[in-house]
This record gives structure tokens, C-alpha cells and sequence, in this order.
């Protein structure tokens, strides 16, 4: 995660910051594959309004939509809620955790008791600390707002 000066005070703010990173990167994949929120909407079996809510930040999508954005487009899951790669994430970690095991593994007995101590710090830390989360790139100026949905429409968890 890339850090930066911005914290958030409350779970609200950083739901909303997720949910216009992921809004942004959907529109950013539709509008490289050149397809309208009306086609998109349509291949996907949901409201053309429910993907410009997703797209503006205002949902996210469920589990049902995910899956479809994965078999009919092929869309990476993972990059699209958080930006990175499923196969990248794995990848890095493998090498990570390979390379904490090689060191652990050639150090003496203090050097391992260190390492130990250490990590056990820094997943404290890791857990009592409120972590920054960079802010979601805004929408291009100019892009047209979406519509209300009809009040007799709501979304479910799965759509």
C-alpha cells in the first residue's frame, strides 16, 4: 500500500475512498474496452443505473456482479477492488516470505531471536495503527452525473 499523508478518521471515509478507487477503475476498464454503461450494464444483467452508482462511488458491486464482470469481460477481480493484481499480490508475497525465510535461516541464534521480536513489534503495530490510504482519483471534469435510480428500484448484495 502506498502511503501518504492523508489518514481517515472513521471507517465511513475510508468505505468511500475503496468505493471511488474501485468506481474509477471500472469506468477506466469500460471506457478502454469502448462499451457505453448501457451495453455494459445490459451484458452484466444489471441497471445501467446501478453501474454509473459503482462508477460515481456511491456502491460497490456484490459478489454476483463481480462474477459476471469476470467471466463475460474477463476483468481481474482482485486489481479492480484493489488495484492490484491477483497474480502480481501473490507473486510478491511468495518472493517476500522466501527471502524472510532465507535470512532467518542464516542467522545465529540472536539474529533469529531479533527477527522474531521484531516481527511480533510490527504486527502490533500493524494492528493499533490506522493506516493511510491514498485518495481515489477523481472523475474526469465534465463527466456527465447519472441519474437517481426510480425509488422502486433497489439494489441487493448480489446484484
Amino acid at each position: 500500500m502506498i502511503a501518504t499523508s492523508k489518514t481517515y478518521d472513521t471507517a465511513t471515509d475510508i468505505m468511500d475512498s475503496y468505493k471511488l478507487a474501485i468506481g474509477q477503475r471500472l469506468r477506466t476498464l469500460r471506457l478502454k474496452m469502448g462499451i457505453s454503461q448501457n451495453l455494459f450494464a445490459r451484458a452484466l444483467e444489471t441497471a445501467p443505473n446501478h453501474i454509473c452508482q459503482i462508477e460515481h462511488g456511491r456502491c460497490i458491486p456484490g459478489g454476483k456482479l463481480l462474477r459476471n464482470m469476470h467471466e463475460q469481460f474477463g476483468i481481474d477481480i482482485t486489481w479492480l477492488l484493489s488495484g492490484q493484481s491477483a497474480n502480481t499480490t501473490s507473486s510478491l508475497f511468495r518472493s517476500e516470505v522466501a527471502a524472510l525465510v532465507a535470512n532467518y535461516a542464516r542467522a545465529d541464534s540472536n539474529g533469529k531471536a531479533f527477527l522474531v521480536y521484531a516481527a511480533s513489534f510490527l504486527m502490533e503495530e500493524l494492528i493499533r495503527t490506522p493506516h493511510p490510504i491514498p485518495p481515489a482519483p477523481q472523475l474526469a471534469a465534465g463527466s456527465a452525473p447519472c441519474q437517481d435510480p426510480p425509488s422502486a428500484w433497489h439494489p441487493t448484495p448480489d446484484s
